[in-house]
């Protein structure tokens, strides 16, 4: 079988019109659908961070109405100006009641936080039994008040029985 000149010019015309219409309607057809799929991945992506940004929105909205309706619970832990003595009356019985000699240090005044707070130095030494102490600690740390300690300093006396414990810390007080 031999293939002639005319059917070879007509397998030639044929496989140069595939070419051409591959580069020209079947390429930039390739290249319009990559260019769509690349944008449906952005706006996908794009989709997900909204979404994800709605649903931190839903936490935040939960959280806030949790501590909205806590807030008259939150705001007894924080004492208001003229309670001082309150604060003080307690601490007092506290160290009476664990036998601890106590000695109180209170600033009058302190560092606003965030307008309606004043973060107020205080310092305590007290003296006593270590076990008594621990008692005394106990029961400081389930008062109503928010008081912060930075540092905690223990020194055990000549004796041995008795310790000297310095306290450091921060009371908060309402501005109101």
């Amino acid at each position: 079988m031999i293939i002639s000149r005319h059917q070879i010019i007509k397998y030639i015309i044929f496989l140069v019109l595939l070419i051409s219409i591959t580069f020209f309607f079947i390429v930039p057809y390739f290249k319009n659908i990559k260019k769509i799929s690349l944008a449906l991945q952005t706006e996908a992506s794009s989709l997900e961070t909204q979404y994800q940004s709605g649903d931190d929105l839903e936490k935040a909205k939960a959280v806030y109405e949790y501590f909205k309706d806590r807030l008259p619970d939150l705001k007894t832990i924080f004492l208001k100006k003229g309670e001082e003595l309150d604060l003080i009356t307690k601490l007092e019985q506290l160290a009476a009641q664990y036998d601890l000699e106590q000695s109180l240090t209170l600033a009058q005044e302190g560092e606003t936080v965030g307008g309606l707070l004043q973060k107020t130095p205080f310092a305590f030494t007290l003296k006593g039994d270590f076990t008594d102490f621990v008692g005394y600690l106990d029961k400081l740390v389930k008062l109503n008040y928010n008081l912060s300690i930075e540092s905690l300093d223990l020194k055990q006396q000549f004796d041995g029985e008795i310790i000297e414990a310095k306290i450091n810390g921060h009371a908060y007080w309402l501005k109101i």
